[in-house]
């Protein structure tokens, strides 16, 4: 009991958690990390695209220009061009965690005119039929 509430604790139980401790007779065993499950590239990239792909829509059409995979983060570092309606055309950065399945924005640099209509001739990562400007995020 401390401060008049019931823990679930009794001093036996707490004895014998300290002893064993003590004693290195613990109740669990250590973990190789070998045995811990990774994700493969194909399941990382499709979480990836989950998660992307309806954020990017708002910025559609968007190029996917690179992509790195990070095997031992179960992460991929990957670069979209799209024409942002506030900055011009922009190169921004993305990390996606599978582990965490979070999609981490890593900066943004413009893009020249010429190159954006390189790209062009390329199909899009994400296409739309209509963009939709005004309800684009601003950032």
């Amino acid at each position: 009991m401390y401060g008049g509430l019931n823990w679930g604790y009794n001093k036996a139980s707490l004895d014998d958690a300290q002893s064993k401790w003590t004693k290195g007779t613990h109740d669990f065993e250590p973990v190789n990390m070998r045995d811990i499950h990774t994700m493969d590239k194909s399941e990382i990239i499709s979480k990836r695209d989950e998660k992307t792909i309806p954020h990017l829509r708002q910025y559609a059409p968007v190029w996917l220009v690179s992509e790195q995979f990070l095997e031992a983060d179960d992460a991929v570092l990957f670069n979209v061009v799209f024409y942002h309606h506030l900055y011009g055309w922009v190169n921004r950065r993305y990390r996606y965690d599978g582990f965490n399945d979070v999609l981490y924005h890593k900066g943004q640099q413009t893009v020249s005119e010429d190159e954006a209509v390189e790209l062009q001739e390329n199909e899009p990562y994400v296409n739309t039929t209509v963009a939709d400007i005004p309800n684009t995020y601003g950032g």
